[in-house]
């Protein structure tokens, strides 16, 4: 009995024992894995330190994995989603692009010996969790959150990923961890192990026995359309778990890898802006395939007026079906547009806006997005049409303009209309200020329209300068309701349609004998493929007539002879030679011919000429009174 009693005693110091380093071990191990039992956990411990290819290690690194599925189950209904900015120590700021030397350790030189079993394909992310409480466990992998991203960036020639990972707190003790990149080029995939002089890796953060990693990848070389970054650590005491491999089934055991990550091939998504449409003051989010930019300009527009004006901030990172996607925010200043003329006129009147490029400055492989800025277009006049038809502005907007505008920014927005010439473009001055006559030159939006009759004061300055060959600009700037600027759109050039008519400067007969002149004779000209040729502007719905005229005291008038030009005797009074109801450009043949009758008078010249006045213009319809 008393050899009974002693066993039983020291059975339970022992169990005492051992259930206090359990706990204690459950508090300070960075192993990604819950606690469900004090014995279960000194297994787990004790085989930490022993041979990792041993049967008994590789069954408790069984037991670790499904261990983690049930943290991960937990977190996902009870953990915050981003912990890691609550449990910082030190500044949160990003990293800065080049790591400190004098804090940073080298990669160590992969061990020539060691087999590992890198990923033939792209692997399933390693994503690390920082967990909070005495019980929880930190999940080695990388980090991307609110504050810590994937990023790229140049500094020289050289190019570099950086990125942030969590792993033991002495993880750059270890002497087993080895580099690899695995990258795919259309469908073909390869990979490439990356030496110890292309990494540094520097301390963020401490935790308790984990700390937060920055890592620099140099990429210089590397030419591939999408990559991914895979680490491998088997140290017992500073690497990964074997569960650390991608998902808990330990496909590619003691390696954490990164998601996709685009990089020769990084294609944009401009979803949030209407077919591509750009308006100054409307925001939207450019996505990509690829990091984020560690750079002072992120972007910028092949304009130079929108590109003073341009706004390109960092919106989020995150993973998508394995997919690395960063967002970009795209404004436009409208303050930074006022009175800016020069440059950011539509060329023709076929299109509501200017085409711009926009450019996301990756030193990998410079992305380029196409965008219409200003939802506006020029107004080509045909004077004749504007005589009858006033100039309507809203069929110079966009039809999708109004609906953007309102919904992006307010329904309850106000517009007035600014104008200027060619003499001084850049100088707007408001139309409503120095119009009175001028209906609707500033109202509500989207339900009061700018109209110009010709007879008003603005339409006759219209009239004036555009048939003069200068040009008249206007603007609509949009309004919130306390009077600040709200957008605009841009500007937007109101020139005349001439009508062209185009005709030989010369018809010449050759020469015609005087035997000729005095017994008559008809003689066609040496050029017998020359043409009368007129264009019609787009804009005109007139019917317009060509007519020639001679003087009646000219040449041909002394020598009794006549001019016949398309089949028609030209008089000396306008004669009509072709009517032209359609717009566009037609030609016709002269067909010119010389008619003398007969001569009686004397020829003193050896030479003659004659001046042909020719005209293009509108047909005028009489008006017939009753």
């Amino acid at each position: 009995m008393k050899k009974r009693w002693r066993l039983f005693s020291l059975l339970l110091l022992l169990m005492m024992v051992v259930g206090i380093t359990s706990i204690a071990n459950a508090d300070e191990s960075p192993v990604p894995a819950q606690v469900e039992s004090s014995a279960n956990q000194d297994e787990q411990d004790s085989s930490k330190a022993t041979e990792s290819s041993s049967d008994e290690t590789d069954n408790n690194a069984t037991d670790e994995a499904g261990e983690m599925e049930k943290v991960n189950d937990q977190n996902s209904k009870t953990a915050p989603e981003d912990s890691i900015a609550d449990n910082k120590q030190t500044n949160d700021q990003n990293f800065p692009p080049v790591p400190d030397t004098s804090h940073t350790s080298p990669a160590v030189d992969p061990a020539p010996t060691q087999t590992v079993a890198w990923p033939t394909e792209f692997a399933i992310w390693t994503e690390g969790l920082r967990e909070d409480g005495a019980l929880d466990r930190n999940k080695y992998g990388f980090i991307i959150n609110e504050n810590h991203q994937i990023e790229e960036y140049a500094d020289g020639s050289s190019k570099y990923l950086n990125f942030v990972i969590l792993a033991h707190d002495e993880w750059t003790s270890s002497d087993k961890t080895q580099f690899y990149l695995v990258t795919k080029t259309g469908n073909s995939y390869s990979g490439q192990l990356l030496d110890s002089s292309r990494i540094l890796v520097s301390k963020i953060e401490d935790y308790r026995r984990t700390s937060l990693w920055h890592v620099a990848v140099e990429m210089t070389g590397v030419d591939a359309d999408t990559v991914q970054v895979c680490i491998f650590d088997d140290d017992v005491k500073y690497g990964f778990w074997k569960s650390n491999g991608v998902g808990d089934d330990k496909t590619y055991p003691y390696i954490i890898s990164s998601p996709e990550i685009g990089w020769k091939d990084i294609e944009a998504s401009t979803s949030t802006f209407s077919n591509k449409l750009l308006y100054a003051g409307v925001g939207g989010i450019v996505g990509v395939n690829g990091p984020k930019l560690q750079a002072d300009k992120i972007a910028s527009f092949d304009n130079a007026k929108l590109n003073d004006s341009l706004s390109a901030t960092f919106s989020k990172q995150e993973v998508i079906g394995n997919q690395l996607l960063t967002s970009f925010r795209i404004l436009t200043n409208p303050d930074n547009l006022l009175d800016t003329v020069i440059g950011l006129v539509p060329e023709n009147d076929s299109v509501y806006g200017i085409p711009v490029r926009l450019t996301v400055e990756y030193p990998s492989n410079p992305v380029t997005v196409d965008f219409i800025y200003g939802g506006a277009r020029s107004i080509k006049l045909a004077l004749d049409t504007f005589a009858k038809e006033p100039i309507v502005t809203k069929d110079s907007l966009n039809p999708d303009y109004l609906d953007l505008v309102k919904d992006k920014l307010s329904p309850d927005l106000t517009y007035a209309w600014y104008y200027s010439n060619s003499t001084d473009p850049n100088h707007l001055t408001s139309v409503a200020s120095q119009f009175s006559d001028i209906k609707n030159a500033k109202g509500k939006l989207g339900e009061d329209w700018m109209s110009i009759d010709a007879k008003s004061d603005f339409g006759k300055v219209i009239s004036q300068t555009t048939a003069s060959g200068n040009t008249i600009y206007l603007q609509m700037r949009i309004y919130y309701a306390d009077g600040s600027l709200a957008t605009l759109t841009n500007p937007i050039a109101l020139q005349a349609e001439m009508a062209l008519l185009e005709v030989p400067s010369v018809i010449n007969f050759g020469t015609i004998q005087s035997g000729d002149v005095i017994n008559g004779s008809n003689h066609p000209s040496v050029d017998s493929d020359q043409q009368l040729k007129v264009t019609i502007p787009a804009s005109s719905k007139s019917t317009w007539q060509v007519t020639a005229q001679v003087p009646a005291d000219g040449v041909f008038a002394s020598l009794n002879a006549h001019l016949n030009i398309m089949g028609k005797d030209i008089l000396p009074v306008p004669t009509i030679l072709t009517r032209i109801s359609s717009t566009g450009t037609t030609s016709y043949d002269l067909n010119s011919r010389l008619i003398f009758d007969s001569y009686n008078g004397h020829l003193a010249q050896s030479s003659y000429s004659e001046t042909i006045n020719w005209q293009l213009e509108t047909e005028t319809i009489p008006n017939v009174s009753q």
